[in-house]
């Protein structure tokens, strides 16, 4: 549990506690802007849509921030704010500042590993986690009383303009980087279980990262998280939105037809729809 008194700092620790990871930090690139750097076996988190991440000069946490996309979109815009983004370009200039004077910043971020529904609804945890945390510690550059400190709500509705936009690859399914075979056995076909098998495995992200699942064609998708804990042998289960994947088998396949399936990326499957007769 966090220390919940109002007015305290919130530190390090805290951020532990609750579940968040420390997953990188800020670094003074040789042109003089910043850029960051992940810790090789956190690479996962940059990809993670709905996230939280907060930044900690030495035990102290300076901002929670939040991001409807992922981190690695989100940082485009610490790293290189457009004209519009003035909360972008503040923070920036923080990190900045402090980084000449020698000082580390690290980077934290948390994500549920299992999206969180009521009825059939998403409810984004991070969201309400940051806003509880805000009010009740309110980080120095989340201070929304300060015009010259970052305010994380108008810093949350520049995500979408377009100076932070990132190109997004021509014709993803080009070139998958593994193949693999879904044998619809009854429980696979009924409740739209994916064990992509040890091979495939390979080359899927690590646990609790969230993966992009299209089901026959690149306007049919759901989001559903990486377990590498739910096989023995460590290889990828895929749950989450489970459910919408059993109805896109049963409505173009018979159980015990094979699905054939391809790994796009470290967070993209691709099910193949069946060929026509």
């Amino acid at each position: 549990m966090y220390n919940q008194k109002v007015g305290m700092k919130l530190i390090k620790e805290d951020l532990s506690n609750i579940g968040f990871e420390q997953i990188g930090e800020w670094n003074i690139t040789n042109a003089g802007g910043i850029d960051y750097s992940i810790n090789k076996h956190k690479e996962g988190f940059l990809r993670i849509n709905n996230a939280l991440y907060a930044f900690a000069l030495d035990n102290e946490v300076m901002y929670i921030g939040k991001t409807t996309k992922s981190i690695k979109k989100r940082f485009v815009g610490y790293v290189k704010p457009g004209n519009s983004q003035a909360t972008n370009a503040k923070c920036h200039k923080a990190i900045l500042k402090l980084l000449k004077a020698d000082k580390k910043i690290e980077i934290w971020s948390f994500a549920p590993i299992i999206p969180f529904q009521i009825l059939g609804f998403e409810v984004n945890l991070a969201a309400g986690l940051e806003d509880d945390l805000i009010n009740k510690f309110k980080p120095k550059w989340n201070n929304r009383r300060a015009s010259d400190d970052i305010s994380d709500l108008v810093e949350f509705s520049e995500e979408n303009t377009p100076d932070n936009e990132v190109q997004i690859e021509a014709n993803p399914f080009a070139s998958p980087v593994c193949n693999f075979k879904i044998l619809l056995a009854e429980t696979y076909y009924k409740f739209g279980y994916i064990n992509p098998g040890v091979t495939a495995s390979q080359y899927l992200d690590i646990d609790g990262a969230q993966v992009k699942v299209f089901l026959g064609n690149s306007a049919n998708f759901v989001y559903s998280t990486i377990n590498r804990r739910a096989n023995v042998n460590g290889s990828v289960r895929i749950i989450g939105n489970n459910s919408d994947i059993a109805k896109w088998f049963q409505a173009n396949f018979e159980q015990g037809n094979e699905v054939s399936a391809d790994v796009i990326n470290k967070q993209t499957v691709f099910l193949r729809a069946p060929t026509p007769q």
